[in-house]
């Protein structure tokens, strides 16, 4: 969840909701020492196999979304960027979310957090079949 000192402190609310430990995948000086676990040698295999066996994600991470939904996992996710930041990548976090009617999972405040909210996945999946095809049409029509 990068280096947000907000975001941080969301997840350590989380866990005391939840009661779950946080699992961290130290990237930089100042991941060493968060969560209760640090596990520094992932790689991708075992990334997937976190993601796949978490109860709970927290990420900040385009990626980790993607994972979350394929794995179907209960997840929250922050915006990474300021909205003035010149490198701002929120826009695809914010588009896939939108597509797959999951407003609700991004948090800015632990107020924001309802965990009698649970992600239906069957609409999900719903509207990932809808944007698949849409995906197809478009790259055959470009091809053609």
């Amino acid at each position: 969840i990068g280096d947000n000192k907000k975001h941080r402190e969301i997840v350590k609310e989380i866990k005391k909701i939840y009661g779950y430990d946080i699992v961290t995948l130290p990237f930089k000086e100042f991941d060493q020492y968060f969560g209760d676990v640090q596990i520094r040698d992932a790689g991708p295999c075992e990334f997937l196999g976190l993601v796949k066996n978490a109860e709970i994600i927290c990420t900040d991470s385009f990626h980790g979304i993607l994972f979350s939904i394929i794995f179907k996992k209960n997840f929250y996710t922050f915006k990474r960027f300021e909205e003035t930041d010149m490198y701002n990548q929120n826009a695809r976090v914010i588009n896939i979310i939108n597509k797959l009617n999951l407003k609700e999972r991004i948090i800015e405040n632990v107020k924001d957090i309802d965990i009698t909210k649970i992600i239906d996945y069957e609409k999900v999946y719903e509207k990932l079949k809808t944007e698949k095809k849409k995906s197809i049409k478009f790259l055959k029509n470009a091809l053609d």
